[in-house]
């Protein structure tokens, strides 16, 4: 007689609710391993910017970016030298990939699209969605305009920033983010930043400080370069520039 073999449905059982468990484990970390990498892709984009911030203040009278059009003229028949595509020659530089989480698709550059002109800095207008968006060279990065290599401040003084965060709990634990939209940013728990002398930062939530410019009353330089809102910084303003050492 031979003997028969085979799993018991207790065994079946224990070995499921093993791999259930290492499978728990293990998510989260997965997880946290692709935000780092995404924040490390982050990174390499502000780096990216920097170079191409300091060619173009080479050929602009040590002027940084004033306004959007010297950022993302999205054509390159123009006489005027954009940071896109003259400086950097591809769109995906402006992308975080952690602005997946708002729905926003990575840009395409010149060759793969055309009508790259840029529109106005804010969320989403009434009928459009992020994806409509997704050429705008503010999608994922606030920026503050009108910099000099001549800067003066004896502070750090932040350059390109994240948006934001993009965090759904509870903030309220966080004063420091009082006010701020937390859905128009990138990443959960912090900010990549880029300071005018080329160092790169991540700022911890709750180290946060948003800059504000004179659309939101007194101007003041944060830590990073958004403002409470994910809005761009316009240094147009006599305070405005000196609070940030232009002055």
């Amino acid at each position: 007689m031979r003997k028969k073999t085979g799993f018991t449905l207790m065994e079946v059982l224990i070995v499921i609710a093993i791999i259930s468990f290492l499978v728990g484990l293990l998510l989260p970390a997965l997880s946290s391993a692709r935000e780092r990498a995404r924040r490390t892709t982050c990174v390499n984009n502000l780096k990216q910017l920097s170079a191409a911030f300091e060619m173009y203040a080479e050929d602009h009278f040590e002027k940084f970016p004033d306004g959007e059009t010297a950022l993302y003229i999205g054509t390159i028949n123009s006489s005027f030298k954009s940071i896109y595509p003259f400086y950097i020659n591809t769109a995906q530089t402006f992308y975080c990939p952690s602005s997946r989480v708002r729905g926003l698709l990575p840009p395409e550059s010149i060759g793969e699209k055309s009508n790259l002109l840029p529109l106005n800095d804010g969320d989403p207008k009434p009928g459009y969605s992020w994806k409509d968006y997704r050429n705008e060279w503010y999608a994922s990065y606030s920026f503050v305009f009108g910099l000099s290599t001549g800067n003066k401040s004896t502070k750090p003084v932040p350059m390109i920033s994240d948006r934001g965060i993009y965090n759904t709990r509870d903030l309220s634990g966080y004063p420091n983010l009082s006010g701020c939209n937390p859905k128009t940013g990138n990443h959960e728990w912090g900010i990549n930043v880029l300071y005018i002398d080329g160092s790169v930062n991540w700022i911890n939530l709750k180290d946060i400080i948003f800059s504000l410019d004179a659309d939101d009353g007194s101007p003041r330089m944060g830590n990073v370069a958004a403002r409470p809102n994910g809005y761009s910084v316009v240094l147009n303003e006599d305070a405005e520039k000196t609070e940030w050492g232009e002055d």
